[in-house]
């Protein structure tokens, strides 16, 4: 066995490095087009400073009143919910327009916009003007009587497109268009003349005010827009080169940091909870931070980024790097008690000789997986461990997803002698995604260790190239066979494991355990139908093999959301989803925005604040005796650690280590689960 050695010396850090070339030509690239794209953005602030000089400009009635940006933006209530706390509620003179505000799919701002360039028009004084964007101009030979005086909103035709057709003549709309068909002419949405009372005047001075305005609007149908300003040009300029400079020196300050790292990818598990910290005072509100977050964890409110998913947060730096100001820290917060303790090196610090990677060390991504499984083999390498006996192998290699399959690759590349064992199939886990998922593990800028191939791509094909890998590379690999035990003496290890031939035993020097988190899958605690036993699974991975059938998903996590809206997109399924709680509280945001579009459509149905008290013979029955038809249950409640294995061949929690450190079993002692086997070497009798 040969020894693996760091020309760099034993202080390097035992990660492969990327080529210092390819890097740097990478972060010159990143500096240019941040420079540029800086520069850009300076352009289109000075463009729209010359366009609009006070940006988003307040409408003319609401400047009149005196009324700022505060006034409607600084408040917990949405901006386009306020009118009517000036306005009153203005109900709706059509059914059709009232049945859309109660539902929600109409309001105010649609018609309305508050910063648009319509406008109105303005009657007073014997004048009349069209007012928009800030500015009004007069508008000439319009006779406007004395004593009328009033405003008169115009609603754009473009705002009713969205539920009428503006050039079908038999839509109702098309009566209430001007000449140009640009300008709808419909004063009455909110206050109809016959309503009221004419010995007040009402309706003859709301007659005269409608007449007058669309007068103006045949006269003038364009409201002015805004005026070029040579300070708001300057201004604007000066604002691009300002934040030009302020990028360059922060892309700089951040090359010099990083200059002093080492260019290998990190592996080395978190050992404390890293959660991103925002500094609400100078966060530009870019979004940068939120696009850059794999697991929707940030999220842009009030136009500043804030974390609203700390419990997905991976502890990724990503967003960190691309917040162009450094407004966004990534801190250190928590120790995380609920992981196995293990060296930089990935080598277990309860059981030398046992290596962890992938999933099972708390870091999770496929690419993270991939490092992790390379590095574990190169530090087992390093070592220095030899088998014990001539059928002995230098690795046993647990588990044959990301973490495995590239430990096998550069085990292989290394010459060592090796078996990689697999409870299920090749990459399982990723087998139980549904089909046509994408899989897209971000950042994609983290440099990868070994040959495992890594794109974005659908399951299937991240599994086709993986299995021709496997074939190509002829990997010893061995599926079906679950691992029952693991017994270390001074000697190596015994790696008992159970096929549907019986049992199997490997001999090593080290082992690589690289078996994922995910554990044995929850099941529900309530009374099975043996009728059912068949019908009810925990993962889904071909929705189409359902179709035509009534489907109950028991659980509302991300895996369940995406079975359920797989299940709902296939023509004649019916899914109920049970939920415990009352809304969503966790998962992906695109997940939960899907979720609420499949109900509204009808294409699925949430029971809230449900749970299965029993599944019998074709249904599903909730607390409070609700009966759901059922032909196949998906119970996605999440997953068992797999912990009790874990404690068996002696790997502990990093909190229970913390609490009884004396534990810690010296080098050469014997760690087993099951039955000891002798320390002569012979295999364990494991039950």
């Amino acid at each position: 066995m040969t020894l693996w050695t760091d020309p760099a010396g034993p202080h390097r850090r035992h990660a492969p490095a990327v080529s210092p070339r390819r890097d740097q030509t990478m972060r010159r690239g990143l500096l240019l087009a941040t420079l540029l794209a800086s520069l850009g953005a300076g352009a289109f602030a000075a463009y729209s400073a010359a366009r609009s000089p006070n940006g988003y400009v307040i409408g003319r009635p609401h400047a009149q009143a005196g009324l700022s940006c505060a006034r409607c933006h600084d408040r917990q209530q949405p901006a386009q919910e306020q009118c009517t706390g000036c306005h009153g509620p203005q109900p709706s003179t059509r059914a059709g327009h009232r049945t859309a505000r109660a539902s929600g799919a109409l309001r105010c701002v649609d018609c309305h916009e508050i910063h648009g360039s319509f406008g109105g028009v303005a009657l007073g004084e014997g004048a009349a003007s069209r007012f928009g964007h800030g500015q009004a101009e007069p508008i000439a030979g319009l006779d406007v009587g004395p004593g009328v005086q009033g405003v008169v909103p115009v609603v754009p035709a473009q705002a009713c497109a969205r539920c009428h057709d503006p050039g079908d003549a038999s839509d109702p709309m098309s009566r209430c268009l001007d000449a140009t068909s640009t300008m709808t002419l419909c004063f009455d949405e909110h206050r109809r003349v016959d309503g009221l009372t004419l010995a007040t005047g009402g309706a003859q001075d709301r007659i005269v005010l409608w007449t007058l305005a669309r007068e103006a609007i045949a006269r003038d149908p364009v409201a002015p827009g805004p005026r070029r300003s040579d300070a708001g040009l300057l201004w604007g300029v000066l604002a691009a080169l300002v934040f030009a400079v302020l990028t360059l020196r922060t892309l700089l300050t951040r090359e010099r940091s990083t200059a002093r790292d080492d260019l290998a990818p990190d592996v080395r598990p978190p050992v404390r909870v890293r959660l991103p910290q925002i500094d609400a005072s100078t966060c530009l509100g870019c979004s940068a931070c939120v696009d850059a977050c794999p697991y929707d964890v940030l999220a842009l409110e009030r136009y500043v980024a804030t974390l609203v998913r700390p419990n997905d947060c991976c502890g990724l730096t990503t967003c960190q790097e691309r917040c162009p100001n450094g407004s966004l820290v990534v801190r250190d917060g928590a120790p995380i008690d609920d992981r196995p303790a293990v060296a930089e090196t990935l080598e277990s610090a309860d059981v030398p000789g046992l290596y962890l990677a992938g999933d099972l060390t708390g870091m999770p991504l496929i690419r993270n997986a991939i490092n992790q499984g390379a590095v574990a083999v190169h530090s087992a390498l390093a070592s220095g461990r030899t088998p014990d006996r001539p059928d002995a192998f230098d690795l046993v290699i647990v588990g044959a997803g990301p973490a495995g399959l590239s430990a096998a690759l550069a085990a292989k590349k290394e010459g060592l002698s090796f078996v990689m064992v697999e409870q299920g199939d090749l990459a399982q886990s990723i087998r139980s995604f549904p089909r046509g998922k994408l899989v897209f593990d971000q950042p994609l800028s983290v440099p990868l260790i070994g040959d495992l191939w890594l794109e974005e791509s659908t399951k299937e094909d991240l599994l086709r190239h993986w299995t021709r890998i496997v074939r190509s590379e002829a990997l010893p690999l061995r599926t079906r066979h679950r691992v029952s035990g693991i017994v270390r003496d001074p000697g190596g290890f015994w790696v008992e494991c159970t096929t549907p031939e019986g049992t199997a035993r490997f001999r090593a020097a080290a082992v690589v355990l690289a078996i994922g988190r995910r554990g044995t899958p929850r099941r529900l605690a309530a009374p099975l139908h043996p009728s059912m036993e068949d019908h009810v699974f925990y993962s889904l991975a071909d929705a189409r093999s359902f179709a035509q059938r009534r489907c109950v998903v028991v659980g509302l996590g991300d895996v369940a959301m995406e079975a359920a809206l797989a299940l709902s997109y296939t023509p004649g399924t019916s899914v109920v989803v049970i939920a415990r709680g009352d809304d969503f509280r966790r998962g992906k945001a695109r997940n939960i925005d899907a979720m609420r579009a499949a109900e509204a459509a009808g294409r699925l149905e949430i029971r809230w604040q449900s749970t299965v008290e029993a599944v019998e013979a074709g249904a599903v029955v909730l607390d409070g005796g609700a009966r759901i038809p059922a032909e196949a249950v998906f119970v996605m409640i999440g997953a068992i650690a797999p912990w009790s294995f874990l404690r068996s061949i002696g790997v502990r929690r990093a909190g229970e280590r913390k609490m009884s450190p004396a534990a810690d079993p010296p080098p050469g002692s014997r760690v087993q689960a099951g039955h000891a086997g002798e320390a002569s070497g012979r295999p364990p009798g494991i039950a």
